[in-house]
């Protein structure tokens, strides 16, 4: 009983701060639903421009709007540096990409989140799951290895990556 007067205490005192990551954190933990509205109004201004705030935002996205996730998530790793990877994106990339049928994509961030000590599905599932020919698999593999060396050096741009891989 006694915690959870102290938890209340220190929700009130955070209600007072207008930071981004106070709003964020009321809304993510404890539903206040008009820290969520004050945080999404951020939304577009050097407020949330960074890697840690790009992906809380994508998170409000992720059941609303595929598209903006993947542009959301792929930004928050543009701007990830070495130190602060925040690996959570590449199985968050993996999976939207795959509900929107970019199967290539979706493949190629499961290979980097296994890169990263991050196991999706074991490399025999992969190869059911997706059912890609050896020449593709490899070509797929080569890309995830380029991937996975631009994240690491902090120098990830969406860009890079492919669009067609007929």
């Amino acid at each position: 009983m006694h915690s959870s007067e102290e938890q209340e205490r220190i929700v009130s005192e955070l209600s007072l701060s207008r930071s981004p990551e106070t709003l964020y954190f009321l809304w993510s933990q404890t539903g206040d639903e008009d820290a969520q509205r004050e945080f999404l109004q951020m939304e577009g201004s050097p407020k949330l421009e960074t890697a840690e705030m790009q992906y809380a935002l994508a998170t409000f996205y992720t059941n609303r709007n595929q598209e903006k996730t993947l542009q959301l998530l792929n930004h928050a790793l543009e701007l990830s540096g070495r130190s602060n990877i925040n690996t959570e994106i590449f199985k968050s990339l993996a999976s939207t990409y795959y509900k929107e049928n970019q199967r290539e994509l979706a493949y190629i961030w499961a290979k980097v989140a296994e890169s990263f000590e991050i196991q999706i599905v074991s490399d025999k599932e992969l190869q059911l799951l997706y059912g890609f020919n050896k020449e593709k698999f490899q070509k797929l593999d080569a890309i995830a290895d380029d991937v996975e060396e631009m994240v690491r050096a902090g120098k990830y741009m969406q860009s890079s990556l492919p669009t067609k891989f007929d």
